[in-house]
């Protein structure tokens, strides 16, 4: 039992230091150090509008890299196709 209040007393003790700290450090008044800013000599390029051709024509041949073949499984017209509007 004495040990328990012993243990209670020095995690008070701990807590209380360590909170202290924290307020203390949190109000320290920290110097602002002004850094001179090095400036640099840009160039400046006036942007202008211009029409960009949006497709691309490429000559060539397609193929296809596999063939298969594809039947239907009935043979016959097919008399109605019906849509939805």
């Amino acid at each position: 039992m004495c040990e328990a209040r012993s243990l209670i007393k020095r995690f008070r003790l701990l807590l209380i230091i360590s909170i202290l700290l924290f307020l203390v450090t949190g109000c320290v008044d920290e110097k602002v150090v002004a850094v001179a800013e090095k400036t640099r000599q840009v160039t400046v390029v006036t942007v202008e509008n211009q029409t960009i051709r949006e497709s691309l024509i490429y000559t060539g041949f397609v193929s296809a890299s596999q063939i298969i073949p594809v039947s239907f499984s009935v043979d016959g017209k097919v008399d109605v196709f019906n849509v939805k509007d």
